[in-house]
Parts: structure tokens; C-alpha cells; sequence
């Protein structure tokens, strides 16, 4: 994961975060709970920035590595998130875009990264109106909602 300093002494932790939307389903949104750990609570694909990653790239690994998803219309940047994470700064940069996955709900297993590889992620969409995210993550859920017309 990228840590950035920008001469401050503290340290940030890049992210990145996708609201994704059915290609013609403004009122789903694609979201995972994990299998073993319902307490976790309701997600959407997010994680860190690797050294020398574009965050489009980033994105779309994520999205990849947590749901299955192979490919990404519409994808744009909608806003930035500065919160604390331990002893350093979480930076994270939520986007939208849209998906055509007809094969959900499904059960993935986790394909790549240090802490979730080989978790199983039970992948859904969800009602927009009835969906609560984890932590921040529905911070800029309403501005997803419109960002792709």
C-alpha cells in the first residue's frame, strides 16, 4: 500500500473505493459481506494503492480481486475521504461505475492481497435505499447515485 508524506511527519494511507452500479440497475449496488465474519459488516470494494499503481488501475484490481468483477464502465472519480487509521491518515478516493454481473449472489474467494487473500466474500446486489456500508463507506453514496447520469 502507498504511504505518502507529504513533509508533515504524517503518514497517509492511500486507498481507493468503487460504488458499482448494475448497467441499467440505478437502485443496486454491488456489495459483499464476508462469509466467515458477518460482523465485518456490509462492504464495497475498496483497498490500498500499490506503490506505482495509477488509481484507475487500483480500482479496478480491487473490484477484481474482491468481487470477480471484470470490467468497469463508466468509472470516474466522485471524492475524497481524509480519516484517521491508527498512528497514520486513511486517503481514501471513492468512484463509481457501472457492471454487468448476472451471476450474483455468489459466494468469491478472495484472489490476491496481504490480509483478505482466501477470504470468501458473499457478492450481492443490494437495495440502494436499504443498504448500510461499513464505517465510512456510504459517505458519498447519494453523490454515486447521480454521478453516472
Amino acid at each position: 500500500m502507498t504511504d505518502i508524506d507529504a513533509g508533515s511527519g504524517i503518514s497517509e494511507r492511500l486507498r481507493v473505493a468503487v460504488y458499482v452500479f448494475g448497467t441499467d440497475r440505478d437502485d443496486q449496488l454491488l456489495v459483499f459481506d464476508h462469509v466467515d465474519h458477518p460482523d465485518a459488516g456490509v462492504q464495497i470494494p475498496a483497498g490500498g494503492v500499490d506503490p506505482g499503481e495509477t488509481l484507475d488501475a487500483a480500482v479496478r484490481r480491487e473490484a477484481l480481486e474482491e468481487c470477480g468483477v471484470q470490467d468497469l464502465d463508466q468509472l470516474r472519480a466522485i471524492g475524497v475521504r481524509r480519516s484517521p487509521q491508527s498512528e497514520v491518515m486513511r486517503l481514501t478516493i471513492y468512484f463509481v461505475a457501472r457492471a454487468t454481473l448476472d451471476d450474483l449472489p455468489r459466494v468469491h474467494r478472495v484472489s490476491a492481497g496481504d490480509q483478505d487473500q482466501g477470504l470468501l466474500f458473499r457478492c450481492r446486489w443490494a437495495p440502494v435505499d436499504e443498504v448500510e456500508l461499513l464505517d465510512d463507506q456510504g459517505g458519498f453514496l447519494a453523490l454515486a447515485r447521480t454521478a453516472l447520469h
